[in-house]
């Protein structure tokens, strides 16, 4: 059989992965940094918040599943909570963007509120997709490296469109409404392939979410603790922040391997405590790169436009070259060591921001822009390529016919809640180490580079010995080659 052949399939991967997980999702994320920075005027810690709430529809994402799976108003399992995602991202995305045309007052909550609406949409259509792409990579396994790198493809198309709107715009504080406007269009065009029937798939002989043995509770378990730390992100103290964090990772993980089998336990684990042991600093370093030199004395002082536009592109061409060599050189090899190879990579990557820190590359003569582009934005996108196409490959291979929404996303679901708590103890180390940049606060950020070192380099190296725990086989099926 011939993708090419599989035209509704083909709508559904377009309509969501260029025009909603690629275009809306980077508009999305790339517009919160000078939205949040420039218009509402928070500071780092504060943009780091909303960042890790923004993130609570991907790890919600079993909750989602389990809903889908077991309940079927329409006859089908996903017709109408895709639909129902379609119409909620598309008003919010009317609503903020109505808002900032007539300059309505919103605080940091309204936008946040509104925000989070796309956000949803976003992760339930990806989830939604994901399970569809899922049955198919099962009943046709030849395919399925073929399909990861379509869908790969279409999110990067995506994505270059999303960036050069917000990059050309970055600057510009007489429009803020414009990203919204378009946002809103592309979300609404996700209608498409429902009414064109490309959701319209019915299992003769499915499995019942239930009959794979704890999912129900695994799925409760993670959403349960993914709202726990949301809650405390949002309204408690710091010292409080981390150890609801720190006990709802513990919760989670020690539920999944009790109750699950031990394969997808496994996964479940990896995926989680990989992501966690990548502390994430999004707020510090955002900020630090285009903070200008009144905050950050000699530093790089990045225009949105560059750091966003520029940086964006390169990157996004940078990860198209990291799915043609997953395919080419890297779908042969086992999962453990394709993840090995990977985490040393991703620690490797993050001395590119440590030198650029400490301003090693003035001192040899290397300016910003090239030292930037040359590392992070070359580096990172190839590296997120070649450590996400396997993870997508293994989830597909572990979900069981006729529970596929589920386990795709309480496997999700688990990846996404790491990140989360990553950049929750992020959060709560840059505070540790007195590190704020923007808004009202005064700049400081002596301890950035040692942070990053901690984060970034060496506790990842921690999930080197963690990939013993996931199957001993070929994103192909077999063994290694």
């Amino acid at each position: 059989m011939s993708l090419i052949k599989e035209k509704k399939f083909l709508l559904l991967l377009a309509c969501t992965y260029v025009g909603v997980k690629g275009l809306v999702g980077t508009l999305l994320q790339t517009t919160m940094l000078p939205f949040f920075k420039t218009t509402l005027q928070l500071d780092s810690r504060s943009y780091q918040m909303c960042f890790t709430v923004l993130m609570l529809p991907w790890t919600l994402k079993s909750l989602i599943g389990l809903v889908a799976d077991r309940y079927k108003p329409c006859g089908t399992p996903i017709t109408p909570f895709f639909g129902g995602s379609v119409l909620y991202g598309t008003a919010s995305a009317c609503i903020l963007a109505v808002s900032l045309y007539s300059k309505w007052h919103l605080n940091v909550y309204g936008v946040l509120f509104l925000a989070f609406g796309i956000s949803c949409q976003v992760a339930v259509n990806d989830l939604l997709t994901e399970g569809r792409y899922a049955m198919m990579m099962r009943e046709h396994q030849h395919l399925a490296t073929t399909i990861v790198s379509t869908v790969w493809w279409f999110m990067t198309a995506g994505a270059v469109v999303g960036t050069i709107i917000t990059g050309v715009l970055a600057t510009s504080q007489s429009a803020p409404y414009i990203p919204f406007a378009i946002t809103a269009v592309f979300c609404a065009q996700n209608a498409i392939p429902l009414m064109a029937g490309s959701l319209d798939r019915r299992n003769i002989n499915a499995t019942p979410a239930a009959a794979v043995s704890g999912i129900v509770t695994a799925c409760i378990a993670v959403s349960a603790a993914a709202i726990a730390m949301s809650v405390a992100n949002l309204f408690a103290s710091v010292d409080v922040q981390l150890c609801v964090c720190l006990l709802a990772v513990a919760s989670a993980v020690g539920i999944s391997m009790k109750v699950l089998p031990k394969d997808m336990a496994a996964c479940n684990v990896y995926m989680c405590l990989a992501n966690a042991l990548y502390l994430g600093f999004p707020g510090a370093i955002d900020y630090w790169y285009t903070a200008p030199h009144t905050c950050v004395h000699g530093g790089p002082a990045f225009s949105m436009s560059y750091y966003i536009l520029v940086s964006g592109l390169v990157g996004s061409a940078c990860s198209a070259i990291g799915v043609l060599l997953y395919k080419r050189y890297f779908a042969g090899w086992a999962y453990r060591r394709v993840f090995q190879f990977t985490t040393i990579l991703r620690c490797a990557g993050a001395c590119v921001d440590i030198i650029m820190l400490n301003r090693w590359n003035i001192a040899v003569g290397i300016p910003d822009k090239v030292m930037y582009l040359c590392g992070n934005a070359m580096l990172r996108p190839v590296i997120m390529a070649l450590d996400s196409m396997p993870m997508v490959t293994l989830t597909a291979q572990l979900c069981p016919e006729g529970s596929e929404n589920t386990v795709y996303a309480l496997l999700a679901s688990f990846q996404n809640f790491g990140a989360g708590a990553a950049n929750i103890v992020g959060m709560a180390l840059s505070t540790y180490a007195g590190v704020t940049l923007g808004g009202d606060a005064r700049c400081s950020y002596d301890n950035l580079s040692e942070i990053v070192t901690v984060g970034n380099m060496l506790l990842p190296l921690l999930a080197v010995p963690l990939t013993h725990i996931l199957p001993d086989k070929a994103p192909n099926g077999g063994t290694e080659v």
